[in-house]
């Protein structure tokens, strides 16, 4: 486990909780200390919860366009292996999806020999499916593709749906670690806004990729959850000041000690491995760096000493026509302010709000998505440019047997106690009801 060195810097004033337990010992560090405020990061703080709500909205806006293609993407996987399983796993199965997150899913119950191969095949047959990549000399090997279409009036970005569907072995720890980061959730709740909002920080520097150098998500939860685990050990028993926090992971993963010692959860004292960029243990599995591949860690560790210095150079600003318009977290993501990088975002990848439609008109004709704003008559681009019909289209006819199957689904699970609700994963019963789910109510309000 990673031994924060930052109480070492903060003043007593500004600590968040009680002293750690004496098994716990900081260490020291030669990093210049910020200025920080007695009274803690008040305004960073607000900053934090307004953006991570904004970013959760957007991504549970897009959460029934996501899963209609989930549900599209079984279908295929059940026609070649009826027996295979296939299910949604990652971010959006444990509530921490990010506007521009993936639809992350794993097949099992397949024979090995060119599944991967086999896969990509059929999907490139679909209609609905577009950029077909099998990468298949990795530890786990993936089907990565795009799909057409959630209904975005700006640009041709975030309509498209991005899919990574991967295949169980010794080294897929997928389904395990979805559950763990739920524990994670539940044990400490200031976990989520910390992870949306500093995903979305690594989403603007182009670092959220582990397959291109960056830190995956599993990754970023890690580090923020040994954070947390060095102030509440057995979960949160006061309250957290993000502001706070935030500051604290950026000094700790911006010294060159995160580079030296790595974040551990266990006291085994073992080095990080021989060749690797960094190193995060996986508390499932202590064998397993999760860093492995983020050979883009030192990129990483300037961007998060470079909002470090955004935060230094707030703290010190005196114009008050200059704060009256700004904030602490607009100008970490070197921005006047925070609403900036929301109200593009939302632009970016939020579908519109949808009208209430009635049982009887779940069967509409016509497609109502709107068209590219770049032209005037109700057609899409693609990504090569060529301009391809929206109405009586694949498009079409994907989204109305998409939008149907999920109706099926839910059905099937309003009238089977104790299985998951399809939308948002989480178990029927007492405490949650399918038919009252936010994201089943969404979906009924969508006016296919």
């Amino acid at each position: 486990m990673l031994i924060p060195p930052t109480f070492a810097m903060l003043p007593p004033s500004a600590s968040l909780v009680s002293p750690p337990p004496p098994t716990l010992q900081s260490t020291t560090t030669t990093m210049k200390p910020l200025p920080f405020p007695s009274s803690g990061f008040t305004s960073l703080h607000r900053d934090i919860e307004e953006m991570a709500a904004s970013l959760d909205l957007v991504a549970t806006r897009r959460q029934p366009w996501q899963l209609a293609v989930a549900e599209r993407v079984k279908q295929v996987v059940y026609s070649i292996w009826p027996r295979a399983w296939c299910d949604v796993f990652g971010s959006i199965a444990s509530g921490l999806a990010a506007p521009c997150s993936d639809v992350d899913m794993v097949v099992r119950g397949v024979p090995q020999a060119d599944r991967v191969r086999v896969l990509a095949q059929h999907l490139e047959r679909e209609e609905w499916v577009q950029m077909v990549q099998a990468v298949e000399r990795t530890a786990v090997p993936v089907v990565k593709f795009n799909t057409a279409a959630i209904p975005i009036a700006f640009g041709n970005r975030g309509n498209l749906i991005a899919v990574d569907i991967t295949f169980e072995n010794e080294a897929h720890h997928g389904l395990n670690t979805c559950g763990l980061v739920r524990q994670f959730v539940q044990r400490w709740p200031p976990l989520k806004p910390l992870v949306l909002v500093l995903k979305q920080f690594l989403v603007e520097k182009g670092l959220n990729d582990p397959y291109v150098g960056g830190i995956s998500s599993y990754g970023l939860v890690l580090m923020v959850a040994a954070i947390l685990r060095r102030h509440w050990p057995s979960g949160m028993t006061s309250k957290a000041d993000l502001g706070l926090l935030f500051v604290e992971f950026l000094q700790v993963y911006s010294s060159k000690e995160f580079l030296d010692k790595g974040v551990r959860f266990g006291n085994d004292g073992r080095r990080k491995p021989l060749g690797d960029p960094c190193f995060i243990e996986d508390p499932l599995d202590p064998n397993n760096n999760v860093g492995r591949s983020c050979f883009g860690i030192q990129q990483v560790m300037e961007h998060f000493s470079k909002a470090l210095e955004a935060i230094r150079a707030y703290e010190q600003e005196t114009s008050v026509t200059t704060l009256a318009h700004s904030s602490m977290l607009g100008r970490v993501f070197a921005t006047s302010h925070h609403a900036d990088v929301v109200r593009l975002v939302t632009k970016v990848w939020c579908p519109p709000e949808l009208p209430l439609r009635t049982e009887a008109s779940l069967r509409p004709q016509r497609f109502p998505f709107p068209p590219h704003p770049s032209s005037s008559s109700a057609t899409t681009h693609g990504a090569n440019g060529a301009a391809s019909p929206t109405h009586g289209s694949a498009v079409e006819r994907w989204a109305m047997e998409t939008r149907e199957a999920l109706i099926r689904t839910l059905n099937q699970v309003e009238r089977e106690s104790g299985s998951k609700c399809p939308l948002c994963l989480q178990p029927s019963g007492p405490q949650h009801v399918a038919a009252q789910c936010d994201l089943v109510m969404l979906l009924k309000r969508c006016p296919l």
